[in-house]
Formats: structure tokens, sequence, C-alpha cells
């Protein structure tokens, strides 16, 4: 088995609103998360923040995802449904992850408390969403305008 070399720790991105770029989803094999002597593959998911740390570098936060949408608890579920909200669930089951890579999107991020005292934090997404026209799938819903000729505005002033 190849020995790769660790990658340098990096100071866990900050808590708090940021501005996120997907910059890569790269496919690896993990243990599983129920039987450590079984690989799986997940998706690593690279996303770049608009702040930087105290070398000048951005922060980066980054997420591991199973590789399959549609079970409620999953990460991927979570994830797919807040960066391409307006996709079907058909779309989300064969979603091209290129699609979206280089998008721009608004996220809340918190530190989790490792399982231990001397454990780092976990920085983890409150949620994520599209940042302005950036995303293929925010569209604006189709209004007939015709339909709607006529009809009083409720919230003008009577």
């Amino acid at each position: 088995m190849p020995v790769s070399k660790p990658e340098p720790t990096r100071v866990p991105i900050d808590e708090g609103s940021h501005l996120l770029t997907l910059t890569s989803v790269k496919e690896t094999e993990l243990p599983s998360y129920n039987d450590p002597q079984k690989m799986e593959v997940k998706w690593l998911w690279v996303f770049e923040s608009q702040k930087r740390d105290a070398e000048g570098k951005r922060q980066q936060f980054r997420v591991v995802t199973g590789s399959v949408y549609g079970n409620p608890r999953s990460t991927l579920t979570t994830l797919f449904d807040m960066l391409i909200p307006n996709a079907s669930k058909a779309e989300k089951c064969n979603f091209d992850t290129e699609k979206i890579v280089m998008q721009t999107f608004e996220a809340q991020i918190k530190h989790e408390a490792g399982a231990t005292p001397n454990d780092p934090v976990k920085p983890r997404f409150v949620y994520m969403r599209p940042y302005r026209a950036d995303a293929a799938f925010v569209q604006e819903p189709d209004v007939d305008e015709n339909a709607l000729a006529g009809t009083p505005d409720p919230f003008a002033d009577q």
C-alpha cells in the first residue's frame, strides 16, 4: 500500500457567515462508519472562503459525504438539497458535481467540540445556499402574467 504524506494541519475555518466557493469534489475511499475494516467510496467537497487566515491563505472548509443521494439523514442529501434546491430528486440522484464547481454559496459555519477534550473542533455547516445568480439551478418560478391580470394586490393599501 502506498504511503501518503499527511497534509499539514490547517486552522479550522472561522465560525460565522462565509461566502464559500466550491473548488473541487473528489472521490476517495475511506473506512466505513459502521465497519472501519471496510472501505467505502466517499466524496470530499472542498470549499474556499472569501476570508483569509493569518498567513493570508483563503480559509478552507471540507465536507466528506457518501456518494448516494436520497437518505434524508445523509450529509450528501442535506448538502444537495441546500446547494441545488430547485433540482428534482431524479436530477439530484444523477447530478454531475462539476456543474457547480467554482460556484459561490452563502454559508453559516459552526464549530462542534471533538469527542475528547484533546480533539480539535470540527467545523460543520448550519446552512448553505446558492449566492445570487451563480447557481445553475436557482430559477425564478414560472408565472403566467396573463393569469395574474386583474388580480388585486394583497399588499396594496386599502
